[in-house]
């Protein structure tokens, strides 16, 4: 956080009430009511019939019609734990999506030609590798299921390949969403700064062809001999970035820190039918 600070996105009045906003989601963060709430959701999970004792994933558990100790221990303590570090971090992304709103409303003092096309919040862009433990934890679990299918059931393993694109794709939603919060933002500024700088180009340009084509002196030579805008083609330069600012803050480097890990552990799932030593040894005999 601090570099919306060094990047002077935020006015100097108002790091205050950044400071502000920062105690607030530390005591969102900090509250214990969420907890409650997913504790409940969790037990409710262990008790209901449905999504308890009947699950498939049981079966194995079951002896003479009884839920065994190994059942039990799954169904009380390792999903369980699995469950609240997966609300966990849920619940992280809301609330960071809850700080970049709060953030926004402090009115970012964004540059529009700035370099990384993001007006100065280029660093942003970074934020949705902080969940990807989230994804590739989930692939695992999603791919630990799929390869009991496969092994123990004689599931074809391309029947999954809608669901693993289907998962990927909901894992990138889920890890950029905090961002889609400046879409708005971003697309309002550029629509400014692209009409104040072709005001400016235009005035520029008159006063230059005023000079140069018509002959007249210019009476203000403020623009024309102002230092920051330079000759014609910078100042035109300039306009070109305010023209190529994006209103999208992630590139494809943003999503591939997410689709990476999260694809990873699928992978090794539909490399379970590709006879890998098979390959390798007639790799190896036809190089040797």
């Amino acid at each position: 956080m601090p570099r919306f600070v060094d990047m002077g996105l935020v006015p100097e009045e108002k790091i205050p009430a950044l400071g502000e906003v920062i105690a607030g989601i530390i005591r969102l963060r900090s509250s214990i009511l969420p907890w409650i709430a997913i504790a409940t959701m969790i037990l409710v999970w262990v008790l209901v019939p449905q999504t308890g004792h009947r699950l498939e994933e049981l079966d194995w558990a079951i002896d003479h019609d009884e839920l065994g100790f190994g059942g039990w221990w799954y169904l009380c303590v390792s999903r369980p734990i699995f469950q609240v570090f997966l609300f966990g971090w849920l619940w992280r992304i809301v609330i960071l999506a809850a700080l970049l709103k709060r953030i926004l409303r402090l009115g970012l003092k964004i540059v529009a030609p700035h370099p990384d096309r993001l007006g100065g919040l280029g660093f942003i862009e970074g934020f949705p590798t902080i969940f990807a433990p989230l994804a590739f934890a989930c692939s695992c679990v999603l791919a630990s299921k799929w390869a009991h299918e496969v092994t123990w059931h004689g599931v074809h393993v391309q029947s999954f390949r809608m669901q693993a694109v289907i998962y990927i794709a909901l894992s990138l939603v889920l890890c950029i969403s905090p961002l889609l919060v400046f879409i708005p933002f971003l697309r309002k500024q550029k629509r400014k700064a692209v009409a104040e700088y072709s005001q400016l180009i235009a005035r520029h340009g008159r006063l230059v062809h005023q000079q140069w084509m018509e002959g007249r002196p210019v009476s203000d030579r403020t623009i024309l001999e102002a230092p920051e805008l330079g000759p014609t083609c910078d100042i035109g330069a300039i306009f070109e970035a305010v023209k190529s600012m994006r209103i999208i803050p992630f590139t494809r480097k943003s999503l591939l820190a997410i689709a990476i890990p999260a694809g990873l552990p699928l992978l090794a799932v539909f490399l379970m039918e590709i006879p890998i030593g098979e390959l390798i040894g007639k790799i190896l005999k036809a190089l040797l």
